[in-house]
């Protein structure tokens, strides 16, 4: 019997970006530790860790940018003569 492979293409679609929180970090943090435990040397162990390096990278990534100011209203910018 012949194999039947579909293949699903969405062009232009991007997932939208989640806020990484400091929570989320703990959390990978966490699950490592869980993982590790008592088996430090397993493909899984350093999974989980390079997963907290993916997770604190972005979120240092994250909390480093600027952040924009708030718009202002028409006329909050207009100049006034006393």
């Amino acid at each position: 019997m012949p194999a039947i492979l579909q293949v699903v293409a969405c062009h232009g679609v991007r997932p939208t970006p989640r806020k990484i929180k400091a929570s989320d970090v703990k959390r990978a943090i966490e699950h490592a530790k869980l993982v590790c435990f008592n088996f430090e040397t397993t493909p899984g162990c350093r999974v989980a860790w390079d997963r907290v390096e993916e997770i604190s990278a972005a979120f240092d990534v994250q909390e480093s940018r600027p952040k924009p100011e708030p718009e202002r209203s028409e006329l909050s910018k207009r100049d006034y003569d006393v």
